[in-house]
C-alpha cells in the first residue's frame, strides 16, 4: 500500500485530493501551516505566496535583495513544520461537512486555523 501510495502523489493538487489539506486559499502551503505569507492580487483576484525566501541560508544574497522580491529584506527563520502528533490533533478537532447541496451560509474562514476540507480514506 505504501508504494501504489508514493507513486499516486505526484503533484500538488493530487496530495490535495489524497490527503484532504486544501492547497488553495490563505494556508495553502502543508509545511508552513498558519504561517504562509500570502498576498491578495487585487486585479488577478488570486493569492501569492511571497515568504518563499525564508528557506534560504542565513547569509545568502537573495534575503537581502529588496528590488527583485517585494522591497523587503527577509530576516525571519523557516516554520517549524507540524508534528505528527499536531497534524493527529488538528485532524480529530476537524469536523467533516457534508457535500452536495445544502442550505446557503455565510463562510466563516477568517477564524480558521487549519486548511483541512476532507477527511482521507486514507
Amino acid at each position: 500500500m505504501h508504494a501504489a501510495l508514493m507513486w499516486t502523489i505526484n503533484d500538488f493538487p493530487a496530495y490535495a485530493m489524497l490527503s484532504g489539506w486544501s492547497t488553495k486559499g490563505k494556508l495553502a502551503c502543508p509545511y508552513c501551516h498558519m504561517h504562509t505569507d500570502h498576498l491578495w492580487l487585487k486585479y488577478g483576484r488570486k493569492y501569492c505566496y511571497m515568504g518563499h525566501r525564508r528557506f534560504l541560508c542565513r547569509d545568502h544574497k537573495w534575503r537581502r535583495n529588496k528590488s527583485c522580491f517585494n522591497n523587503e529584506t527577509e530576516n525571519r527563520d523557516a516554520p517549524v513544520p507540524l508534528s505528527g502528533n499536531d497534524v493527529v490533533q488538528q485532524h480529530a478537532s476537524f469536523e467533516q461537512e457534508t457535500f452536495g447541496k445544502t442550505r446557503k451560509r455565510k463562510r466563516d474562514d477568517d477564524n480558521k486555523w487549519h486548511n483541512w476540507r476532507k477527511k482521507s480514506i486514507f
